[in-house]
């Protein structure tokens, strides 16, 4: 039997997206360990004067609500993650981007945070109002807030009422989540299978339909993204890459190339790089 902490405490690395981080003005905020949303948001970000021409995501695990204000309006999304990398430029209008907001989810908490059962990482770009309680308040709200805060305001006031009306999540889909998560995308499927009494195929096929995409896939990318949070915010030296591939449980420095390459089409030292 398998068993959730509700407010689990998060993880020990972030999910990054040069292409926002390393933008025009970069603002972000991390709950801390005594808010409530600690382990359910990962992290609200704003990237001011947006830059479109920095528009290649890497692949992601986590679930956003995105806000796209353009000079003329308000575009509220709710972003699946992606296997792959892609180009923000199949949005037809973020050359009018100006300004970006957004709220992104632990993977495992989504929960009935949303009116539908979402996939954390599906690759799918919904509008907010069709799968968030009160849809148009919220979204009429978020798009009228004028700053950082007052749009960080409105999501916590959304996700405290969602918290207080009976917030649930799947136990074994959170469970087996955060055991990737927390193993850095190192831990097999068969010892996962082995905690929670599942069989190896029964868990496969139902966190490919949690998660919208395979399990190793999973892994492979929270793999990826330890290693970039390590060269980036724990100042690994990334000069020595054959060093980062063992510390990051890859079997050695091709292997954390061929990774890179099928996941973002790039090179490790290339996608460090990006946008610096």
């Amino acid at each position: 039997m398998v068993a959730v902490n509700r407010h689990n405490k998060g993880f020990d690395f972030f999910s990054h997206q040069p292409y926002l981080e390393k933008n025009t003005i970069y603002t972000h905020y991390r709950p801390q360990k005594e808010d409530m949303l600690n382990g359910i948001v990962w992290e609200s970000y704003q990237a001011d004067r947006f830059d479109s021409s920095k528009d290649i995501a890497l692949p992601d695990i986590c679930a956003d609500i995105m806000i796209l204000y353009t000079s003329d309006r308000a575009y509220t999304y709710f972003m699946g993650g992606t296997e792959t990398a892609r180009s923000m430029k199949d949005i037809d209008f973020i050359d009018d981007v100006k300004t970006i907001f957004g709220v992104k989810f632990c993977p495992g908490s989504l929960g009935n945070i949303f009116t539908e059962d979402l996939c954390d990482a599906a690759g799918s770009s919904i509008e907010a109002i069709n799968v968030m309680y009160n849809g148009p308040s919220v979204t009429r709200a978020l798009e009228n807030a004028e700053n950082f805060n007052d749009r960080i305001i409105v999501m916590q006031n959304y996700l405290a009422n969602r918290l207080n009306d009976g917030y649930e999540v799947d136990m074994l889909s959170n469970y087996v989540t955060h055991r990737i998560m927390s193993t850095h995308g190192m831990l097999k499927i068969n010892d996962l299978a082995e905690e929670t009494g599942y069989t190896d195929r029964y868990l496969r096929k139902f966190m490919t339909r949690k998660l919208g995409m395979n399990m190793k896939t999973f892994s492979q990318i929270v793999q990826l993204q330890w290693s970039y949070h390590l060269s980036k915010e724990c100042a690994v030296p990334c000069q020595n890459l054959a060093d980062l591939a063992q510390l990051c449980g890859y079997y050695d420095q091709s292997h954390m190339n061929a990774s890179y390459k099928k996941l973002t089409g790039m090179l490790p030292r290339d996608a460090f790089s990006l946008y610096e």
